[in-house]
């Protein structure tokens, strides 16, 4: 099958397009969402994430992510606050 020119430049447009809109479904579609509220670094200070009280349900950060991975994290995360601070 033999394309012209004015058909190929419609095709090359609509494929364009398609994966114009599919990029931009990737990049609209991207956001930070946490499984558990105490997966968030902002609520590893609230109540529900400190134990005792997160035990029960095993809420816990260091339950969650790992305690060595928590530990690690929350070392870098208050040094980078001191830092802007």
């Amino acid at each position: 099958m033999i394309l012209t020119n004015k058909q190929r430049a419609f095709l090359s447009r609509i494929v364009l397009s398609y994966f114009l809109i599919i990029i931009a479904m990737f990049v609209l579609g991207c956001e930070d969402i946490y499984r558990y509220p105490c997966h968030d670094p902002e609520n590893w200070n609230k109540k529900e994430c400190i134990k005792p009280d997160c035990i029960a349900n095993g809420d816990c950060s260091e339950m969650i992510i790992g305690e060595n991975k928590f530990n690690t994290l929350k070392d870098s995360n208050e040094t980078l606050i001191r830092w802007i601070a």
